[in-house]
């Protein structure tokens, strides 16, 4: 705010000063050459704003600021960088494991309609953590499938499986070595629960 009053306070102090010089010269060929003259020292002075911005260090802008200054140490920076990691690491590794129930259960479902009338309502998966880096059916640890009887899946209402069915432990290991065999897992790595039950 001082700038601006220092530069009005000079406009104003100038065109009196130019206003006076100009009444005491007399009247000659040099007047229009007087009045261009104090033309362009107002020009400039109305510039100097202009020039005054230009010569400005920007770190003084900046310092008139009131910014909250950013002390992180370089082992929070460390803390905060792996935490950043781990979130990534973990949305991503959620996204996968969801691609691979939504997979298994796309390429096995097919097959069990066809063979046992039997569809599909959920698949999950469990990994084993320990064994990063190695093949995916030496991580997988458990997948665990939800059935129904027919291929119609109904939200609201419960399925009931009929007791003959659900009892019959050899349709359901024919199941389970099904599934194995399609997805190349051992069959103890297979758990099935029956919707309803």
């Amino acid at each position: 705010m001082s700038f601006l009053i220092d530069w009005i306070s000079q406009i104003v102090l100038f065109i009196f000063l130019a206003t006076l010089i100009s009444l005491l010269i007399p009247k000659t060929s040099h007047e229009k050459v007087i009045k261009v003259v104090f033309g362009m020292i107002i020009f400039l002075l109305f510039l100097h704003p202009l020039s005054a911005l230009f010569q400005v260090n920007p770190e003084t802008i900046m310092s008139e600021f009131d910014l909250p200054e950013l002390s992180i140490t370089p082992e929070e920076m460390e803390i905060e960088i792996s935490n950043k990691k781990s979130e990534i690491q973990a949305s991503s590794d959620a996204y996968i494991l969801e691609q691979l129930e939504q997979s298994i259960k796309s390429s096995v479902e097919e097959e069990l309609i066809q063979q046992y009338d039997i569809a599909i309502q959920d698949v999950f998966v469990q990994l084993d953590d320990s064994n990063d880096g190695q093949e995916l059916d030496e991580i997988i640890e458990q997948v665990t499938f939800h059935l129904t009887e027919g291929n119609v899946v109904q939200e609201v209402e419960v399925i009931q499986i009929p007791s003959e069915q659900s009892e019959d432990g050899e349709d359901l290991d024919q199941i389970k070595r099904t599934i194995s065999s399609f997805l190349g897992l051992p069959v103890d790595s297979i758990i099935i629960e029956w919707e309803g039950e």
